[in-house]
């Protein structure tokens, strides 16, 4: 079992709309909780812009940093409903190209795993393979075996036993910590969470939730700067 000793507050009553409730129990007991409902609810009203800035600020994206829209995802690897959505976000940037970045920030809700799932990805990130641990991760997350995850990482191309040595490290701890408590001073209460710009969707959303979120912020975003104004 992985120890997770980073929770900011018991939210052990919390249910999250199709998604993975955030829970402060013993690792033995089941974390998530599907409730069922024909639709998420609307977007809520957006964060300040300083706050969004805060989380869009993650070292984790993909997409151009300066695109209009910015859409942070705050997720678990043991998560199936952030497992399911995977497909709709990576549709969805292949759709918006440059006009969409991704920003990705770790949230374990109380799955076993969680942790050193979130710890193998950050410490392949060392060797730019942030993204390749993370995919494999969640296209592969009803097969994983932690005790593999270095054998993973020499099958996506890196240094296996390297990403070993760092999970076991545990340097990663802290600052998986900080984003889950930046999720939830940001409102966030389980997994999958997003931002479009500010505006929080909570819980699995579908391809047409996220598009009509993805449109109205581009709808409202500014315009870029004219060529004379960037040569200033």
């Amino acid at each position: 079992m992985v120890r997770l000793s980073f929770w900011i507050s018991a939210l052990a009553a919390v249910l999250v709309l199709s998604g993975c409730a955030a829970r402060s129990v013993p690792q033995s007991a089941p974390a998530e909780v599907a409730v069922s409902a024909p639709e998420a609810p609307p977007p809520s009203a957006p964060l300040p812009a300083a706050g969004f800035a805060q989380l869009a600020a993650g070292r984790y994206y993909r997409g151009p940093r300066q695109a209009p829209v910015t859409l942070v995802e705050f997720a678990d690897y043991e998560c199936p409903f952030c497992g399911q959505d995977q497909e709709v976000i990576e549709r969805l940037m292949n759709e918006y190209g440059a006009k969409l970045k991704l920003v990705y920030r770790d949230y374990p809700v109380g799955h076993p795993h969680s942790m050193v799932l979130a710890e193998a990805a950050r410490c392949a990130g060392e060797q730019d393979g942030f993204w390749k641990m993370h995919d494999y991760e969640f296209r592969n997350m009803n097969q994983l075996d932690i005790e593999h995850l270095g054998k993973y990482g020499t099958q996506l191309g890196l240094d296996g036993p390297a990403i070993e040595a760092c999970i076991a490290s545990r340097r990663y701890e802290s600052a998986i910590a900080s984003d889950a408590a930046l999720a939830e001073s940001s409102g966030a209460r389980g997994t999958p969470t997003f931002y479009v710009n500010g505006r929080m969707l909570d819980g699995m959303q579908t391809y047409d939730q996220l598009k009509s979120a993805i449109d109205q912020a581009l709808a409202t975003a500014p315009p870029p700067p004219s060529a004379s104004s960037r040569r200033q």
